[in-house]
């Protein structure tokens, strides 16, 4: 992104199961805030499902 300091912010929606895993999805920007010479930012939307960990234990 142009600088060695890079920022993020993201809205993120989940729904959790009964097993407690969750799908979500989450919308995210990425930028040097303007600290560097150029800022070109850039935009990610990511769709996910989390397994806790513990879910794998007898």
């Amino acid at each position: 992104m142009g600088h060695a300091l890079e920022f993020r912010s993201q809205l993120e929606l989940a729904y959790r199961f009964d097993n407690r895993s969750r799908l979500g999805l989450a919308i995210s920007h990425y930028s040097n805030a303007s600290m560097g010479d150029t800022n070109p930012g850039t935009e990610t939307a990511t769709i996910y499902y989390s397994i806790p960990l513990n879910s794998f234990r007898d």
